[in-house]
């Protein structure tokens, strides 16, 4: 009886382990959803959107933000700009994240009151919060170098004659603004112009802008080898 007894318990045992994966207690699990994979050649079908982004950038004279600024020194002197000038720390200029190249901005240190007009010919800062970049004659001028930051007040004196046409990918849109740093972080990390509007409490992602649609399809091919989403393509009428 024992050696039948043991027979018997062996059979159940390979029977058991040959059902591997295929065996189940109750229902099947629900698998996660597939995310499809964006193919490249989409891009060259994608519709851009003509629609005017005037609740999110309404830039014209007058234009204003409040918020944090920065500067920039030594590290990048010398160095070629977004606006295609060379940077020159003792130059009164500064780094704007959309605003087009050659506006001029009034800056205003809420702080001591202090005031300078500097031309806008640099791209940044990308962090959530600083809406200029000063060069380090206005940041001097602002009482800015020691400090490294300053709460300032921008407004917009005069846009440049001829505007190119701007082009922004939205990659976003939260009522959570950490998902939308945390995002943004991610995309910086990647070398995407990436920043944050907040429109009535909805922080807007975007990177940009770029001059052309074209060009924004090249930097949504990065945006896919690098594992993120293509966003879309939105046309700044300013």
């Amino acid at each position: 009886m024992d050696i039948k007894r043991t027979i018997i318990l062996l059979a159940i045992v390979v029977l058991f382990f040959s059902c591997g994966k295929s065996y189940v207690l109750e229902d099947d699990p629900i698998k996660e959803p597939v995310k499809k994979a964006v193919k490249k050649d989409d891009l060259k079908h994608q519709k851009i959107s003509e629609t005017s982004l005037a609740k999110d950038f309404t830039i014209k004279k007058g234009f204003k933000e409040e918020g944090t600024a920065s500067w920039y020194g030594p590290n990048f002197h010398g160095k070629w700009t977004a606006s295609g000038k060379k940077y020159n720390m003792n130059k009164l200029s500064c780094a704007h994240k959309f605003l087009p190249m050659g506006t001029k901005v009034k800056i205003t240190n809420i702080d001591n009151d202090r005031s300078i007009i500097v031309e806008v010919e640099d791209r940044g800062p990308y962090v959530y919060g600083r809406i200029v970049d000063l060069s380090k004659k206005a940041a001097k001028k602002l009482d800015v170098i020691s400090k490294g930051l300053a709460h300032v007040k921008l407004k917009v004196i005069a846009l440049p004659e001829k505007i190119p046409p701007y082009f922004v990918i939205q990659m976003g849109a939260f009522s959570d603004l950490q998902r939308a740093i945390k995002l943004q972080k991610k995309l910086v990390k990647g070398h995407f112009p990436a920043f944050i509007r907040n429109i009535k409490d909805v922080y807007k992602l975007y990177i940009g802008p770029y001059p052309s649609s074209n060009r924004c399809e090249k930097f949504q091919e990065k945006l896919i080898d690098q594992g993120f989403e293509k966003g879309f393509v939105r046309k700044l009428n300013i």
